[in-house]
């Protein structure tokens, strides 16, 4: 049979694994968080890439219809 004393202790020891699980889930949560707005930014970085890319094809059309009217 358990006492009440050792209930207590029992009770004490679960209360703070609980409490150690509730600290590790945030953590977790701060990370993914970290990980989502990381996303984000290379997301917007490979966005911008594209479009100067976009750019960049466009102008070298440009150049090549330029440099076409001087050929001989």
């Amino acid at each position: 049979m358990i006492t009440s004393s050792q209930m207590t202790e029992r009770s004490k020891i679960v209360l703070k694994e609980i409490n150690s699980l509730a600290a590790i889930f945030q953590q977790n949560a701060a990370a993914t968080e970290e990980v989502a707005a990381s996303t984000q930014e290379m997301n917007a970085a490979t966005e911008e890439v594209l479009a100067s890319t976009d750019a960049m094809a466009g102008m070298a059309e440009e150049l090549k219809s330029l440099v076409n009217q001087f050929r001989l």
